[in-house]
Formats: C-alpha cells, structure tokens, sequence
C-alpha cells in the first residue's frame, strides 16, 4: 500500500531504480516540460552569477543580452576563457563561461543588461497538488513525473532486470523503441 518508506526490499529497490530511471531520462534528452528560460539582470562591476538551483545544462545557442539584442559568445571553454584573462583581445560582445555552479562574463559588465538563456531543468518529479516540476526524486507516494508512464514502467523493468542479472535483450529493445516515440511526441516535428 506504500511505496515510499517500505521496509520490503524489492519495493525499496524499485524506488530507487525508479530514481535512476527519472535521472537517467533527464540526461537523455532536453524534454519539452523540462526546459525552462532564465532571464536576469547584471549589475555593474559584477562579473559572477549563480545558476538557478535546477539547473542541470544550458541549452546551446540561447544565450542572449536582450538590452543589445546580439547572442552572447559561449560557452568558452577553459583555453580561450584563459586568452582572453590576458587582455591581449578586445571584444565588445560578452563572453560567457560555466564555471562552478555560476555563470561568468568577460567583459565584466559595466551597466545593467537583462540576460537571457533557456537551460534544461534537473527538476523532473512534479509533487502531489503541484503543477510544475520541484524535485530531483521521488519522495512520497503521490508524486508524478513529466515523463509518459509506458516508458518509466519500461525502463524500470529493464533497470529491475539488470540489477537481478536476468537476460534484458527484449526490455531494452522496448524500452530503447518506447524512448524514441516519447523523443517523437514529444517536441513534435515541424
């Protein structure tokens, strides 16, 4: 009668192969219910911002200073961040890089600009009364996730499967076909 809690440890075990089901899905595609645009404003002299708690990875190209509407330049990786710290380039565009759990420009920036990007949410578990998504697992037994039933329910098999060393050949091929349709359906085609 209740999942979250139990003291049986099959139960125990599928719940947190549930868990992984719903992190791995996360990690497997940037699903519609997901994806969330973050916009904010930087302050003058400030360099460094936090990423929202949820924030899992960026989607590419999104990044824009929408105050001079151009697309900023980034992510840099480590080489170039390093060159352009030596201030032997000018760039009148900012440049951007993930560093820690922030996000920082070059040219720090010496106005306030309103930013925008849109980045792929960790959050996927929606909590019982709740309309958005707001946690990273399940934690009681009346959550719901974003992703269709059919495929948790595959991929929990498959995922029950392995953990008991049976033959998965059959799961997977299911699991492996449902994930392309629910990826199909679910940011349409144009």
């Amino acid at each position: 009668s209740s999942v979250v809690g139990s003291g049986d440890q099959t139960i125990t075990q599928m719940l947190a192969l549930a868990n992984r089901v719903g992190r791995d899905l996360v990690r497997a595609y940037p699903w519609r219910r997901l994806v969330t645009e973050y916009t904010f404003p930087t302050v003058n002299g400030t360099a460094t911002y936090d990423l929202p708690a949820d924030f899992d990875r960026m989607v590419p190209d999104t990044h824009y200073d929408r105050t001079n509407d151009w697309q900023n330049r980034g992510p840099s990786s480590p080489q170039e961040w390093q060159w352009l710290n030596t201030g032997l380039s000018t760039v009148t565009q900012l440049r951007w890089r993930l560093y820690l759990n922030q996000i920082k420009f070059y040219n720090t920036p010496t106005t306030a600009y309103t930013m925008a990007y849109e980045y792929v949410s960790k959050y996927w578990v929606i909590a019982d009364g709740a309309s958005v998504t707001s946690k990273t697992k399940f934690t009681v037994d009346t959550d719901t996730c974003v992703f269709p039933d059919r495929l948790m329910v595959l991929g929990l098999k498959k995922k029950y499967f392995e953990a008991k060393g049976f033959d998965t050949t059959a799961l997977t091929r299911d699991y492996l076909m449902q994930l392309d349709v629910s990826k199909a359906n679910d940011a349409g085609s144009q």
